[in-house]
């Protein structure tokens, strides 16, 4: 899965080994905070799988 291929999903590069994900269209502040978070780690799971290290941090990570 590459981000990118999704159509409701904006990917904009913010650094050199960062980039800036945002859900288009309209969810419920919630809504978007938990499915962004469940695609970004599926995301994760996928790049681990295929034998690739990588490193996610999200800004607004909160307890539940």
């Amino acid at each position: 899965m590459h981000l990118r291929e999704a159509t409701d999903v904006a990917v904009e590069l913010a650094g050199p080994s960062e980039v800036r994900v945002s859900l288009l269209g309209s969810y419920h502040a919630d809504a978007m905070r938990l499915e962004l978070y469940l695609r970004l780690r599926a995301w994760e799971a996928a790049q681990r799988a295929r034998g690739l290290e990588v490193h996610l941090e999200l800004e607004d990570e909160r307890p539940s």
